[in-house]
């Protein structure tokens, strides 16, 4: 009796099964070397990116709507004053909320309006500049002030580059020790990404701070104050490589 095409086909699929399952045995019992390579950049930061804003509270929406809005006109016209282009600075926080404020004598009602804008500065050389300003103009909440990098792509893949390279040389001594050496690669990982920005000082370039009188700070963010220092890019990259 001739065998039925669903009996053919099950014997192909057991055959192919069979293969898979050799191939990945003998994968398995192939000896290897497994380790770790890492590296990273240190670079000057070239772009820098400002979080500030205002909050106001009064008993009428009305006025807390236009004592905010006041402010973060003044804070857009900063724009043409430092030649940012329309991307470069928005508007990316709009709260407004019932807040209640508690005196010795009474508790009043009224609204807590709140905005911010981010800009994106590219002339780091204007960086004071641009901060004292934004507090003449009448911020009173600076939340945040990172550092980065324009060129993100070209400096990972680099440091990509540098950890395979670390990984091969690492194989290549470890084996050596055993009067060995290593072949072709069978499998690369790439590792767990740490921090991609941070200073080399024990704080990083991340602040929040609370203005509590404009006028009263202005004076202490002129002239040359921020140390840029430097970014770390790092990449990490685990290799499998064929010992011989």
């Amino acid at each position: 009796m001739k065998p039925t095409n669903s009996v053919i086909i099950t014997i192909l699929f057991l055959i192919s099964l069979f293969v898979i399952t050799s191939n990945a045995q003998n994968a398995d019992s192939r000896p290897l070397i497994t380790v770790t390579g890492e590296a990273e950049i240190w670079i000057v930061p070239d772009e820098a990116i400002i979080v500030a804003g205002v909050e106001t509270w009064h008993e009428k929406i009305d006025e807390a709507v236009k004592q905010t809005d006041d402010v973060i006109t003044n804070m857009l016209e900063l724009a043409d004053r430092y030649s940012l282009e329309q991307r470069d600075i928005q508007t990316n926080h709009i709260y407004i909320a019932i807040k209640s404020r508690r005196t010795k004598d009474d508790t009043k009602h009224g609204y807590i309006v709140r905005k911010t804008i981010t800009y994106k500065l590219e002339d780091m050389s204007v960086l004071d500049g641009l901060l004292s300003d934004i507090v003449k103009a009448g911020a009173n909440t600076l939340s945040d002030v990172s550092f980065r990098t324009s060129e993100i792509k070209k400096y990972r893949d680099e440091a990509y580059l540098m950890a395979i390279r670390a990984a091969r040389e690492k194989a290549a001594r470890l084996a050596e020790e055993l009067d060995q050496a290593i072949g072709k690669a069978y499998k690369i990982r790439e590792g767990v990404r740490r921090q991609k920005y941070m200073n080399r000082s024990p704080n990083p370039f991340n602040a929040s701070v609370e203005i509590t009188s404009p006028d009263d700070n202005v004076s202490t963010m002129t002239g040359n104050t921020v140390a840029l220092g430097q970014i770390r890019i790092s990449a990490s990259v685990s290799v499998d490589f064929e010992l011989k």
